[in-house]
């Protein structure tokens, strides 16, 4: 028991010493928050119990070690890049190598709490739903392209996050893109994969932005274009892509 006393008294000690050491300032603040200032004491604002509001949102931004707890955050994830953990306000946002961000829900889906034989099934009930609804169509003569396209998750694989690293090693990764485009193609039912539009336009890596989750109007206006072509092809239609 007085060992794990010490052990618990030297990791807070640690812990607050971490500014002390060279590492990575925390962002300015302004233009991010309002600053409070420290409110006006008057006989109507302390009986309507507003200065004791406001004095308690002062009291919290200004004096509780804010900024020192903000630099230390920030040092102990640009060691460790434990982008995991690093979310945004959505909760759905982590911070990969070098500040390129991720959607978790993205990473997720490279890793389906299914079984294969699960994963599988889902993806050829959904294809033959496709089907179905695509010779439905085509027999109204309304054309159908089904698009494919990858979350970010596929074009900078190699700045996830770190524990998102670790679980690519250790668990088989699902490749939900490439499965879907062989069942279509053997199913019959057009489509596009986009990774190889945008690989083919040299334009992959350019269509999403480093400090954001989805992709650009680079690649929506690539992915368009590419998706009018193949009804044209497939169905003899004039289409035009930039009408």
């Amino acid at each position: 028991m007085a060992k794990r006393k010490i052990f618990f008294c030297l990791f807070l000690l640690g812990i607050l010493c971490v500014p002390l050491l060279p590492g990575k300032a925390g962002p300015n603040l302004h233009g991010f928050e309002a600053p409070v200032n420290f409110p006006a004491l008057t006989e109507r604002t302390y009986a309507t119990q507003q200065f004791q509001r406001d004095f308690t949102a002062w009291f919290t931004r200004n004096m509780q070690y804010r900024n020192l707890l903000l630099y230390a955050k920030n040092t102990v994830y640009d060691w460790l890049n434990l982008g995991f953990f690093h979310s945004g306000y959505s909760g759905n946002v982590l911070q990969g190598k070098n500040g390129i961000l991720y959607e978790k829900d993205n990473l997720r889906t490279r890793f389906p709490d299914f079984p294969e034989k699960e994963f599988k099934r889902r993806v050829d009930s959904t294809v033959a739903a496709m089907k179905r609804f695509s010779d439905m169509l085509v027999e109204n003569g309304i054309p159908l392209v089904v698009v494919l396209v990858p979350n970010k998750s596929y074009v900078f694989e190699e700045a996830w996050p770190y524990l998102w690293e670790m679980r690519r090693d250790g668990r088989e990764m699902r490749d939900i893109v490439g499965a879907y485009a062989q069942k279509l193609a053997a199913a019959g039912v057009p489509f596009v994969n986009v990774m190889d539009q945008l690989r083919a336009t040299q334009v992959l890596r350019e269509s999403w932005q480093a400090q954001g989750t989805h992709w650009n109007m680079l690649g929506a206006s690539v992915t368009f274009t590419a998706a009018i072509e193949a009804v044209n092809r497939v169905y003899g239609t004039k289409y035009r892509p930039h009408a």
